[in-house]
């Protein structure tokens, strides 16, 4: 069987770049040799022509067709977008079904060493009709032992034909996680659970073939199913998003807003969504809530003699930081700085070194302390003993019941969608735009004008015109570096298709600000089913202090553009969504600033965070400083750095549940609207993850910038107090007046561009195949640049049938990609009529204006 069989007829392709033989036509220009040598960064080729794009049903195949391996009357369905996993020949069992997940491809760091991701398809084999009751066993994994076997974590399964949604797997289906027992101890405990034994009875075969000679820990996770005769059922290790899908829903949206929408239902980017993933195996029985006790720790001195020590009590899975805030407040420091907490190295106990302020409390007891000499056998309070609560479960979304969201459009939405650049593989890499557009009919159109490097690499699209150009101030919001983290892809949905929503509030954020928003930057990652990988075996979020368009193409992209905008003086606010296992319920990282009211409204992010959204942790939150060793390259610290951001945050949420999730106040005057499913928290309670819950994060971080920094008469009745609770905290005394001051929003300064070194140039669009720039106005001149159909260029001057541009780049970047206006050839010239050479017209003028510094055309 091929893969075509697998899937529906209906699918369609995705749409290919132009391929190599298209750009050889520059040849029929009869160029000079020298010119056409060597391209930069030109079109790649090599696009996957067939892989199909579907929403909601069977994933596309990758090049080279759907993999389908028969073993045991079952067929394993792999190489489609976004798999990992492959079935493990071994022996004469039948019921137990051994799959082998793919790590990444590594460049030897510790982040893209973790095997996490799995995503792979089952069914009966042609000729079988009896259901199978099968045992799959997914191997070589990372340890993730708390997440599984203490979050109650579950992997997800969707069939089809059947529910079309995905849903946690049932509570019978004797789910086990483990580490493998390669010791004769660990083998004759495993001797005590028969099941466990049979696991683990193929896992050093399996051990050798990954790794060879090479041992360390492997964990795996096992799972019964029933696989019923006419389905195909697809497990994960969370919901996934592939690429194709993504593609496919911002065509939806892209025909959506060609036409008139307002009022009109936001097209869904899922058929069917169910709250709390289906429930969580045995969360959905809990009727009280719960959440993990905080532990006792001993805090020993390391430079006293004799040993002084003193007690505290924090979370179970605190970081270092917060074991440090927790010592801080406990004596009553004021500054962090005074506590610094230490590791011994080796057995030597005179020779320490720091610990890493992102290092994990996890099962230790006992920690070392420098710095401040606090007194012995000193304690900080106890936590005070909860009373067990008596309320009932959160009712939670059963059997094939399902809570569809469907918000309408709102008015007046600009919606724009280009291409940032493409992937190695040659994926697209989008980049959109969102505000208000009340734009007067007879009113020029000014659109956005591109980074320096736009003029030397051939990134945009021909054809595409660039976004609408806004004097407000910018929210950048990125999702998908990791392929793996869905949970951050769904948040990253959420607050897109809240902006574009009928909410007074969405209305509100679309006046006051411009959303740049890149929906998926590791598009290879995502499609080759990577964890944390790029197709490279980069961690592209470890890459943002020396990014280069050769390796790591959606970042650098991204950052040409974030600089750009910052020297514009509009980049307010950066967040990039992911997800994470080690602590639960959704966090932000942020940064520590060295201005302390910097740092108020930092923090007042995240605690105006925790107003808005019934999952989100403020207590979770963490700001380490911008040096710690294992972060300092993130997007989150690179570009606070660079762009010398306030608001620079990672959003992290959980593959499975938070601690406590609690009600929300009611915003004022919308108490006619619905409420978004993922935000409906009656009481407090665990809530099981689900995309609802995901998606809800994202509500939350849009109406929480609004009551930041925007004007917001739709607040909950405690916003108005945050801010000033904030700054008592961190930096008590300080005037209402100083506070305004230090407000990041009033810091944007936009360059004069009323002054005379910017002017308005007019864009012409090339509609010939291939247009040429020269020297001179004279077709006999030397050809500096070419230009491709449905390219913009930037024109200076009208010269009869001649046009100046504005640089020989076009301000759009040609096919040559030369840097003519850096060896004094500042100056092009281009033919606007060829009827002559029997060529037609070759170029037209458009309605589009861009802004641009009258600096580099030199003498005509």
């Amino acid at each position: 069987m091929n893969g075509n069989a697998a899937y529906p007829a209906k699918s369609r392709a995705v749409k290919a770049p132009a391929s190599a033989a298209q750009d050889d036509i520059l040849t029929e220009l009869r160029l000079k040799p020298e010119l056409c040598t060597k391209w930069k960064y030109g079109r790649r080729s090599n696009v996957l022509a067939n892989e199909a794009v579907t929403l909601g049903g069977h994933p596309p195949a990758l090049n080279g067709g759907l993999k389908v391996q028969r073993y045991g009357g079952l067929e394993f369905i792999n190489n489609f977008d976004s798999a990992n996993g492959e079935i493990f020949p071994h022996g004469p069992d039948a019921e137990r079904f051994h799959i082998l997940l793919r790590p990444d491809p590594s460049d030897g760091a510790e982040s893209t060493g973790r095997r996490r991701w799995f995503h792979f398809g089952v069914r009966l084999g042609e000729g079988q009709v009896a259901p199978v009751k099968a045992r799959f066993v997914v191997n070589n994994l990372s340890n993730m032992l708390d997440l599984y076997n203490l979050d109650g974590h579950r992997p997800f399964c969707y069939q089809m034909p059947g529910a079309g949604t995905w849903r946690r797997l049932a509570e019978d289906c004797s789910f086990a996680c483990h580490e493998e027992q390669v010791d004769e101890k660990g083998v004759e405990d495993s001797k005590k659970s028969p099941c466990r034994l049979k696991d683990e009875c193929l896992l050093p075969r399996v051990r050798q073939l990954v790794e060879g000679e090479k041992k360390r820990k492997s964990f795996y996770i096992a799972w019964d199913f029933q696989v019923e005769h006419g389905i195909t059922t697809y497990f994960a290790f969370s919901p996934p998003y592939n690429y194709a899908s993504m593609q496919e829903y911002l065509n939806q949206l892209e025909r959506f807003f060609e036409s008139k929408h307002e009022g009109e239902i936001i097209p869904s980017y899922m058929p069917r969504i169910e709250r709390n993933g289906g429930g969580s195996g045995t969360l959905s029985q809990r009727s009280a809530a719960t959440k993990p006790p905080k532990v006792k720790v001993t805090v020993e001195h390391a430079a006293c003699d004799p040993v002084k020590k003193m007690y505290i009590w924090v979370r179970k899975d605190a970081s270092m930081l917060q074991v440090r805030q927790a010592i801080m407040e406990a004596l009553g420091l004021k500054k962090l700085s005074l506590v610094r907490l230490v590791k011994r190295m080796g057995s030597d106990k005179r020779l320490m070194t720091s610990m890493g302020d992102s290092e994990r409390l996890s099962q230790k007891s006992h920690v070392l302390m420098m710095g401040y000499d606090f007194p012995d056998g000193f304690s900080g309070p106890e936590p005070q003993a909860e009373e067990p609560r008596k309320e009932e479960a959160l009712p939670l979304a059963q059997g094939g019941e399902s809570h569809q969201w469907e918000p309408c459009c709102g008015e007046n939405v600009y919606f724009h969608r280009q291409r940032l650049c493409l992937s190695k593989e040659g994926r697209r890499i989008d980049l959109l735009t969102l505000s208000e557009d009340l734009r007067d009919p007879t009113a020029k159109q000014v659109v956005e004008a591109p980074p320096e490097g736009f003029r030397t690499c051939s990134v945009s699209v021909d054809g595409d015109t660039p976004a609408r150009h806004f004097a407000r101030p910018i929210i950048f919001v990125s999702a998908r570096v990791h392929p793996g983290e869905t949970p951050g892809q769904f948040a990253f949905l959420g607050f897109l298709r809240f902006l574009i929503s009928d909410d007074p509030r969405a209305a509100l954020l679309r006046q006051q600000f411009v959303f740049k928003m890149v929906p998926m930057l590791n598009p290879d990652g995502v499609a080759r089913g990577h964890t944390r990988a790029n197709i490279g075996g980069l961690d592209l979020n470890r890459c943002y202090g020396d990014a280069n368009p050769g390796e790591h193409e959606g970042v650098f992209w991204v950052l040409e553009w974030l600089k750009h905008w910052t020297q514009q003086g509009e980049l307010l606010f950066y967040l990039d969504m992911h997800a994470h296992a080690h602590t639960r319920g959704c966090v932000l990282y942020g940064n520590r600033l060295p201005s302390t009211l910097s740092q108020v409204w930092n923090v007042a992010f995240a605690k105006f965070c925790e107003l808005n959204g019934p999952h989100f942790d403020f207590q979770g939150c963490e700001f380490p400083p911008n040096a710690e060793k294992e972060t300092e390259s993130c997007g989150r610290a690179c570009v606070a750095a660079l762009c010398r951001l306030s608001h620079a945050y990672t959003l992290e949420c959980h593959y499975s549940i938070g601690r406590q999730a609690h009600p929300l106040e009611d915003p004022v005057g919308l108490d006619e609207r619905c409420v978004h499913p993922g935000m409906n928290v009656p009481m407090l309670c665990q809530v099981p993850y689900g995309i609802y819950e995901w998606e809800s994060m994202g509500e939350a971080l849009a109406v929480s910038i609004l009551d930041l920094h925007g004007i917001n008469s739709f607040s909950r009745p405690s916003a108005k107090m945050i801010l000033h609770q904030v700054s008592e905290s961190l930096s008590p005394g300080k005037s209402p007046e100083e506070l305004e001051k230090a407000d990041p929003k009033q810091a944007l300064k936009r360059p004069d561009e009323d002054s005379g070194n910017f002017h308005d140039f007019q864009l012409w669009r090339v509609m010939h195949t291939m247009v040429v720039a020269r020297e001179n106005p004279n077709l006999e001149a030397q050809v500096l640049e070419v230009f491709g159909k449905g390219q913009l260029l930037a024109v200076a001057e009208e010269m009869g049938n001649w046009v100046r541009l504005h640089a020989p780049s076009g301000c759009l970047g040609g096919k040559l990609n030369t840097d003519l206006d850096q060896v004094r050839r500042p100056c092009a010239y281009m033919l606007i009529d060829g009827s002559a050479k029997g060529l037609g017209q070759l170029l037209q003028k458009t309605d589009f204006v861009m802004r641009l510094p009258d600096t580099e055309n030199g003498e005509k």
